[in-house]
C-alpha cells in the first residue's frame, strides 16, 4: 500500500492527526501483536499486517508533518507543545544560541591568534634576515680588515727590509 499523506498512514493505525510519536509507536506495537502472521495466518490478516508495517515505516520517515511549523506558529491546538517537538524548548533554543555564540567567539579568537602568529613569524623572519645580513657584513669587514692588515704588514716588512738592506 502506498501512502500519499501522513493522515492516510495514521488512519491505518487507527489514529487522528494530533497523534504524536509515542502514540504512533504504541498503536503500531498493539496492532502488530494482533495481526502478526505468527498469531493469525489468514490472508486478510497478512494484508492488514503489511499495511500496518508500511504505515509505520511511512510515519517513521515523515516524522514532521507538512505545515506543522506553520500550524504551530499560527497558534493551533497544543501549538506550544508542537513547537517544542519541532524546534525544542525555549531553554534548549537559548542553550543552542549560547553555544553558537561561544563557537563564534572561539572562531574569532582563533582567527586573531592566527593573525598574531603570522605577524610574529614575519617579525622573526625579518629579524633572522637582518641578523644574517649583519653576519655577512661583519664577515666581509673582517676579511677586508684582515687583507688590509696583511697589506700594511707587508708594507712595513718591505720598508724594514729596505731600511735594513740599505745600511
Amino acid at each position: 500500500m502506498k501512502f500519499h499523506s501522513r493522515l492516510e498512514a495514521l488512519m491505518v493505525l487507527g489514529l487522528n492527526e494530533s497523534a504524536d510519536e509515542d502514540a504512533i509507536k504504541s498503536a503500531y506495537k498493539n496492532l502488530v501483536k494482533l495481526y502478526h502472521p505468527d498469531v493469525r495466518q489468514d490472508a486478510a490478516s497478512a494484508r492488514q499486517y503489511q499495511a500496518i508495517s508500511e504505515a509505520y515505516e511511512y510515519l517513521s520517515v515523515h516524522t514532521i508533518p507538512d505545515g506543522m511549523a506553520v500550524w504551530a506558529a499560527a497558534g493551533g491546538d497544543n501549538a506550544q507543545n508542537a513547537g517544542h517537538r519541532i524546534f525544542g524548548t525555549r531553554e534548549e533554543l537559548n542553550n543552542m544560541k549560547s553555544r553558537m555564540k561561544r563557537r563564534e567567539e572561539y572562531a574569532r579568537q582563533e582567527a586573531r591568534g592566527d593573525i598574531n602568529k603570522r605577524a610574529r613569524v614575519e617579525e622573526l623572519s625579518q629579524k633572522a634576515r637582518e641578523a644574517r645580513q649583519e653576519r655577512v657584513f661583519n664577515e666581509a669587514m673582517d676579511k677586508i680588515h684582515t687583507e688590509r692588515a696583511a697589506e700594511v704588514m707587508a708594507q712595513i716588512i718591505q720598508a724594514y727590509l729596505q731600511d735594513g738592506a740599505g745600511k
